[in-house]
């Protein structure tokens, strides 16, 4: 019988084409969640291109892969461990490292304030800006978003200090790279400091309001990982006080963000709902990326960014 591929994710004819190169033979299928078929498309797939929460393993008895599009694999922990789940991780790098330059310039250079004061026409020139030329920035977590905004920090002469939960050796555009158990020396150096960590049991509140107050006094704080890695509610008074200076924020504990959270209304805060990963070339590279492991999977390989159910990611 042959293999039976369904797809989440509209593909063209070329991009089916491709699919059916590497796998001969394959039957391809394209399917909405709209769709009358969905249900009964799913029960016949070997391989699964898309995202699709398993409730009970005999709704998909015969699935023994699922390509999710996304990084993000958490709601995935109780899945049956004997499908073999592999995660977009690698796909949405680049975008997210230009997203956080544009709110760390934003927040350096004033266009925030300036922003806000395009409402009312007002002339402002009394702003304090700061450069990046020269400043310290903490990575906190060193997978495709940390590499990618890790070289571009490097051109733009910052020193870059990372870490990683198996350091192993430094790449060439990061200056030290360190262990979890150097996380606090490594705030207590930053002047930005930026986050890009899964959501784990292992990674909630690890910015606790004990360890944000090791954040060097004035530095600014973005997140683009996960919303509970952050404890909200000290993140907010550390904003307050000014010892943190500002944050970029695109994940948050509660989504979407609250009409009454506080974050909303403050000055020193830029908030994005969760959008630092889009871009008109993710399905190309989602496709890209299961096209590899497809490759793989049919000569029994391992394949690129398998979902370990031990460590949630």
């Amino acid at each position: 019988m042959a293999m039976r591929i369904v797809s989440l994710l509209k593909l063209s004819p070329g991009q089916i084409a491709e699919i059916r190169d590497v796998a001969p033979g394959a039957e391809v299928v394209c399917v909405s969640r709209s769709d009358p078929a969905f249900k009964s498309e799913l029960a016949q797939a070997e391989i699964i291109l898309g995202s699709v929460k398993i409730a009970r393993r005999e709704e998909v008895p015969k699935l023994r892969w699922m390509q999710l599009p996304h990084a993000g694999a958490e709601g995935f922990v109780d899945s049956p461990r004997e499908i073999i789940i592999t995660t977009g991780a690698g796909v949405y790098g680049i975008p997210i490292a230009e997203h956080l330059f544009a709110m760390m310039l934003a927040l350096t250079r004033g266009l925030n304030v300036s922003i806000r004061a395009m409402a009312h026409a007002a002339w402002r020139q009394e702003l304090s800006f700061l450069e990046l030329d020269g400043a310290t920035v903490g990575v906190i977590g060193l997978g495709d978003i940390g590499r990618q905004f890790s070289k571009r920090a490097t051109a733009f002469g910052m020193r870059v200090l990372a870490v990683k939960r198996t350091p192993g050796e430094a790449p060439p555009y990061v200056h030290q790279l360190v262990g979890l158990d150097q996380l606090d020396w490594v705030l207590e150096q930053s002047d930005h400091v930026v986050i890009s960590l899964p959501g784990t049991v292992h990674t909630r509140h690890l910015f606790s309001a004990q360890r944000l107050a090791r954040i060097k006094p004035g530095a600014f704080i973005y997140n683009v990982g996960r919303g509970i890695v952050i404890d909200e509610i000290a993140l907010i008074q550390a904003l307050r006080t000014g010892r943190i200076a500002g944050a970029g924020l695109d994940v948050f504990e509660t989504e979407p963000l609250p009409a009454d959270s506080p974050l909303w209304r403050m000055p020193n805060v830029i908030i994005t709902p969760h959008c630092s990963g889009l871009s008109p070339r993710r399905d190309e590279r989602v496709v890209a990326l299961f096209l590899e492991n497809l490759s793989r999977y049919m000569s029994g390989k391992p394949m690129r960014n398998q979902f370990r159910h031990e460590l949630g990611y």
